[in-house]
């Protein structure tokens, strides 16, 4: 396994790590690969798992072989420097050689670029407009949230590093392009109907994507603070009404810690 991970910081919780994976560390896992595939190749002449290695490698394709390589060993390496240097992603890293291209005879120089969790601060002031909104009789409980919850992004304090929106964003262009592919259409065209250029649609996307980062940060914030957590009972009751969710036991236990925060702030 790759060592001497070099680890750089930047102030907005982004971060490089660079290192050097050997010749060697690249022939050895390119063995345990072969090995694995061997143990379900079927040829002619041979039984399932029994061709010897060389007539596995000869079957194999290069670049399936250096994508399983790069895809196996990369990952150990990330996560080995992520536990060495203690930090906590927000998101999956980019991948850079430095001496392209990637190659089985050759060292790779490697950067990853990711970005940790950010830190937040929330505004005293927040919990006092909060006060003043629940006080509001004219507001019913709906619109009294919907005010909290603007007025706890715009009280809250955070830098989101570059890679953290631009992910989200790539993300969220590889979605409308489906949607709209589904729809038959084209993402010029919905563009156009909603007279948006591609530039005004990215903008727009990138400051909503800081929002719903801001708004989750400043709610686990709060939870954290108040010590919210959702109970056992809780979050089966949940799986329940939406069995779905089972298989999410992050997004089940975040929904309902927004729902906790949500109710206490509507008790303040």
């Amino acid at each position: 396994m790759a060592t001497n991970i070099k680890l750089d910081s930047l102030p907005d919780k982004s971060f490089t790590l660079s290192f050097t994976v050997t010749a060697a560390e690249i022939s050895s896992e390119k063995e345990l690969i072969l090995k694995y595939i061997a143990s379900g190749f079927e040829n002619k002449g041979f039984r399932k798992g029994k061709a010897p290695i060389s007539v596995v490698e000869s079957q194999t394709s290069p670049e399936k072989l250096l994508e399983e390589i790069i895809n196996s060993l990369l990952p150990k390496i990330y996560s080995q420097a992520i536990t060495e240097h203690q930090l906590k992603p927000a998101t999956s890293p980019t991948i850079k050689i430095k001496n392209p291209p990637f190659a089985l005879n050759k060292d790779w120089e490697i950067e990853l670029n990711g970005a940790q969790i950010p830190d937040i601060s929330i505004d005293p002031k927040f919990f006092t407009e909060v006060k003043t909104i629940n006080q509001n009789k004219n507001l019913d409980q709906n619109k009294k949230t919907d005010e909290i919850l603007k007025k706890l992004v715009g009280f809250s304090k955070v830098t989101l590093a570059k890679l953290i929106i631009d992910n989200d964003l790539n993300r969220k262009l590889a979605d409308l392009v489906d949607q709209t592919q589904a729809a038959g259409i084209t993402v010029d065209s919905y563009l156009k109907n909603r007279n948006q250029s591609l530039e005004d649609y990215k903008k727009e996307m990138s400051l909503r994507i800081s929002d719903d980062w801001t708004l989750n940060l400043a709610i686990s914030l709060i939870a954290s603070d108040n010590k919210i957590v959702p109970l056992p009972a809780e979050i089966e009751d949940l799986v329940k009404k939406n069995p779905k969710l089972s298989s999410n036991p992050s997004l089940v236990s975040y929904l309902l810690t927004q729902q906790k925060v949500i109710d206490f702030l509507l008790t303040q």
